[in-house]
């Protein structure tokens, strides 16, 4: 069909971006939820209470003036606290995925919900994340530079994450896109295909078929075949269809299924074709005659993918998460990879020209498997795996570390800042037994969890998580810095006994559980040896454990509607109270003995632990309590239910400060120790959702707020977001655990990879980074258009769903004239000045051995009465010998950029070009000022130093400069008399500035003194 070159779709990409700059196109943005639908009941104990009007909740949104997309910091929100910031875990959904080549190097384009991610192939790494799209993305493809996605009827052309054109040929959703060079094929729920070119920007041809007769479920390009495309369809005939003609060209009788897959093979004429029944053919569509059939036992075929590095190998994909490698040559089944996937697979696609396969599934995973064995099977390179079930409770392990627990029998960590850090703590050798009784991995691992705990405090010592599973008696330990499962504390209770809460000690060698007989036992977390049991305190099932931060007190709670409180120690009851309606969590603040209890007459109650005392009770959820968590300055308590609202609480005064509600009910929420960040999971969702608390970023003026009269305001869900990741680890520098495990998976990711490889790599990297003006002409945009697409792009970000932290740019212009003001330059950049000869030292290559000299066979000798042997004259030194070939720079006068900048008297473009060089720059240019007999060279740049001092900015680097010049020139300085003379005033005016600047810090310090010793 023809490919374009690169200028041609230049030229396509800039047509489009003039059209959209004077077009209303952009894509609303509408949060994170489709269709709500009624809620499930969810909890301990499950009832029916007042389900909220999310149409409500909207209105009262929309009245107050938000927009039903996510918001920047500063913005209007629905809540006044919290802004949503990025969501975890999150990697796929049932729409395909497409592969993007780059030159030597692949991306993945992966829709998720209404937004699409771009990773790298090489680290699956994400480069950025698309706009929202105002309803779920459908289908995806990729053309050169360009990211097409299908969203309800409407399709629309992405430049990175900009979008430049918008196509509306369908009056129902699109189900379905496929790319033949510059041709736009595009399929509908009513059965109507559209042909569209992006070249010529011009409708084709459109096509609709009888769906009762030929429900078309698939399609495919063959190689050659000029504006043709094979359909296949539910009914099983297949068609070849013209689309510059608009007309069938042939009917293909099929075999009897219903066509699920389509695949080009390497051969001309021949392509793969996949049916429900678990049948796969490798047809001849020229002659209409199947070469090659196999057949897979685990049913439909719901994916094809044929090697294409010269290998004759076919791979198909299952709905049971098999996959399969036939080889076509010998006609037979080759290797099956089971349980690649916990549940059906999305689709499987080779990489060009590698023994890669790329692979997604229901499972909310994508994997890379390379068939490098030597009996060719697969193996895992590269995956980015979340929840494959809605995650049941969360809490985080550090600042930047989050544990999260799942219906799907698993346990993840996941980090706040690196995506690719997150993994699954292992579970023992489920593979290996899942193979030899013949059960699926999932079968194998431990029942979900009820409840778990964590400590960092003994991580390197013993295990320091502890976990209770669904209809299990044993208590689970696991050892997080290992991450995997360690061992289990055996009970001593009675067979129909079964945990329902744990916890840990703060110390961190004591796990205790509670049990839904009523009972508590403690062991020693070490040796997992049993040490104590807590007698006759409760009399139903225990809903929740805490202990204080000395170790000296127990408390627990329990459905039979009391808190009783133990000595930690004895394990005496040393107080009960009593509440009246069965409790059903408890959390507590540590730091300020404060204890929370929710119950489920829907009332919040804390308690000072000290006195036994209720201090607070709150009460407005109209529908169960799911979790609580206290904000670590303990001022703030979070509770969340099931009537879709989020309620935050002020301890000092008793009230209620903020409120908002949410599409999906929350079922855990928990508070970073460093209280930036607050964590949700909701029903439904896979995700682990992160808000941003903005008390924490800056100052926030908050009222009380009523919660009677009016309906909570609709917050968005935050969507998906790429962090700044830098490769040294310096951002997770002030959290351990995060840098840690960062840098086991910076060692789990490098897989080995020729240079030319990584350097494809990273120029795929920088070309999808690389701003607008790098990759297009934009050039013949008038300044007019220019000025419309700025503020249109202004307006855009205004309603991004990318939340971003604000950060305080420090300001580059002089405040008052008496105030000192540092340079933005980094400062190790003007701190290396000094350092540089010792740095190029230590740098220098050390010269390698030298192989010796032979010794001749006959050692030559003089002639005498008593011969001796002749020493060989020694070659001259090559130091000797580069001191006479070295090229001496002549003593004439070089002309520098910053020399011309000085005799223009333009100090701002000389300063500027002086903190653009490096450190080894600027040590030229420095070493380059001539001293002739006039020295002009260092006229000019003492009169600049001088003015630089006097105007009190750039303090820093001013005195770096000063100190590179006098170590140069010093020596001349002192001989000139002339030059002497403003070295002095330079060295007036530099006193001036250090005494005025030590006096500021002499009066701030005694200030900060005097008010240290005053006694409030």
């Amino acid at each position: 069909a023809g490919m374009e070159t690169i200028s041609d779709v230049d030229v396509l990409v800039d047509k489009m971006l003039d059209d959209s700059s004077d077009s209303d196109s952009a894509v609303a943005n509408s949060g994170d939820g489709d269709v709500v639908e009624e809620e499930e009941e969810r909890g301990r104990r499950q009832r029916v209470y007042f389900h909220p009007n999310l149409e409500e909740m909207k209105e009262a949104s929309n009245d107050q003036g938000i927009t039903t997309g996510h918001q920047h910091i500063g913005t209007t929100n629905a809540s006044q606290i919290f802004s949503p910031f990025r969501v975890l875990g999150l990697y796929t959904d049932p729409t395909p995925f497409a592969v993007s080549r780059i030159g030597l190097s692949n991306s993945i384009v992966l829709p998720v919900g209404k937004v699409y991610q771009v990773m790298t192939c090489n680290k699956l790494k994400t480069l950025f994340v698309g706009r929202p799209h105002k309803n779920r993305i459908r289908a995806v493809t990729t053309y050169r530079k360009l990211i097409i996605t299908a969203s309800g009827s409407d399709i629309f052309l992405w430049h990175r994450a900009r979008l430049v054109h918008k196509v509306r040929h369908h009056n129902t959703n699109v189900t379905q896109l496929f790319m033949v060079a510059h041709i736009l094929l595009s399929l509908s729920e009513d059965n109507t295909l559209v042909a569209w070119d992006l070249r010529a920007q011009k409708l084709l041809s459109k096509l609709t078929l009888p769906s009762e007769e030929f429900k078309v479920s698939c399609m495919c390009h063959p190689i050659t075949y000029i504006n043709k495309i094979v359909l296949g369809s539910t009914q099983g005939p297949l068609k070849l269809y013209n689309w510059n003609t608009g007309k069938i060209v042939h009917t293909y009788p099929g075999w009897g299924s219903e066509v699920t897959c389509l695949e080009q093979s390497p051969a001309v004429d021949v392509l793969g074709v996949g049916l429900a029944n678990g049948q796969l053919k490798v047809h001849n569509f020229r002659f209409d005659k199947t070469i090659v059939r196999f057949e897979q036992a685990e049913g439909k075929v719901v994916s094809l993918s044929f090697r294409n590095d010269g290998q004759p190998l076919l791979v198909s994909a299952t709905a049971t998460g098999n996959i399969i490698q036939w080889n076509l040559q010998e006609k037979r089944l080759k290797t099956i990879i089971r349980s690649a996937h916990q549940g059906p697979i999305n689709k499987i696609e080779h990489l060009d020209g590698e023994p890669v396969l790329v692979s997604t599934g229901s499972d909310n995973a994508i994997k890379m498997w390379v068939f490098d064995g030597p009996d060719g099977a697969g193996r895992v390179l590269r995956e980015r795996i979340g929840h494959s079930a809605p995650p049941t409770k969360i809490r985080y392990y550090s600042s930047k570390v989050i544990l999260s627990a799942s219906s799907d029998r698993s346990l993840r960590f996941f980090s706040v800042s690196r995506d690719q850090v997150g993994r699954e703590l292992s579970q023992h050798n489920i593979v290996s037994k899942a193979k030899k009784v013949g059960r699926s991995e999932q079968s194998l691992k431990l029942k979900p969890m009820i409840d778990f705990d964590c400590s960092i405090r003994k991580e390197s010592e013993w295990d320091n998580v502890i976990s209770c599973h669904q209809g299990q008696r044993g208590i689970r330990t696991w050892r997080f810095e290992n991450r995997t499962l360690s061992g289990k504390l055996k009970p001593v209770v009675q067979k129909t006994a079964r945990p329902t809460a744990v916890c840990i000690s703060t110390c961190g060698n004591f796990g205790l559980a509670g049990f839904n007989t009523g009972e508590i036992h403690k062991w020693n977390m070490q040796s997992r040896r049993h040490r104590m049991e807590f007698h006759s305190g409760h009399t139903a099932s225990i809903s929740g454990l805490v202990v204080d931060y000395l170790n000296a007190v127990l408390i627990s709670s329990s459905l039979d509607g009391t808190v009783c409180f133990w000595d930690f120690r004895t394990g005496k009851l040393t107080n009960r109270v009593t509440i009246g309606s069965p409790v059903t969590a408890l959390v507590l603040k540590k730091e300020s003995s404060l204890l929370a209890a929710s119950t489920d007459d829907l009332v919040v109650r804390v308690f000072d632990i000290d006195t036994h005392k209720m201090v607070r009770r709150f009460e407005g959820h109209t529908n169960n309590i799911t979790d609580m968590a206290f904000a670590p300055n303990g001022r703030w308590l979070i509770t969340a239910a099931m009537d879709n609202t989020v309620r935050v609480w002020d301890l000092p005064s008793g009230r209620l400060i903020d409120y908002f509600g949410v599409q999906k009910a929350v079922t855990s929420l928990t508070f970073s120790p460093s209280g930036g960040f607050m964590s949700t999971t909701h029903v439904d969702k896979l995700g682990i959702f992160v808000w941003a608390n903005q008390g924490h970023f800056s100052k926030l003026s908050l009222k009380p707020v009523s919660q009677s009269g009016r309906a909570p305001r609709l917050a968005q869900l935050p969507s998906l977001h790429v962090v700044a990741d830098d490769d040294d680890g310096t951002e997770d520098a002030d959290d351990p655990v995060a840098e840690r495990e960062a840098k086991k998976a910076k060692l789990y990711d490098s897989a080995p990879m020729s240079e030319k490889a990584s350097k494809a790599e990273k120029e795929a990297e920088a070309f999808w980074q690389k701003p607008d003006d790098d990759n297009e002409s934009v050039a013949s945009l008038s300044a007019k258009d220019t000025e419309k697409e700025t503020e249109k792009e202004e307006e855009e970000d205004d309603d991004d769903s990318n939340f971003v932290v604000q950060t305080y740019v420090p300001p580059t212009e002089q405040l008052f004239e008496d105030l000192i003001t540092f340079s933005t330059v980094p400062r190790h950049r003007w701190q290396t000045f000094s350092k540089l000869e010792a740095i190029k030292e230590r740098n220098k290559p050390i010269q390698p051995p030298k192989k010796p000299e032979a010794a001749p066979f006959f050692l030559p000798t003089f002639a005498a009465a008593q011969p001796r042997f002749v020493v060989p004259e020694k070659p001259a030194d090559d130091e000797d010998q580069d001191k006479d070939s070295r090229i001496r720079v002549s003593a004439g006068r070089v002309k520098t950029q910053f020399i011309t900048f000085l005799e223009a008297e333009e100090d701002g473009l000389a300063l500027d070009y002086l903190k653009g060089l490096s450190a080894s720059g600027t040590d030229a240019e420095f070493r380059l000022l001539s001293a002739d007999e006039k020295a002009r060279d260092l006229h000019l740049t003492i009169d600049f130093l001088h003015r630089l001092l006097s105007s009190n900015g750039n303090f820093d680097i001013a005195q770096a400069y000063l100190n590179l010049f006098l170590k140069f020139h010093g020596e001349i300085l002192v001989e000139d008399e002339e030059l002497s003379a403003k070295l002095d005033a330079l060295r007036v005016t530099q006193r001036e500035g250090w005494i005025r600047l030590q006096t500021l810090f002499h009066n701030n310090t005694c200030l900060l003194s005097y008010f240290q010793n005053i006694q409030f």
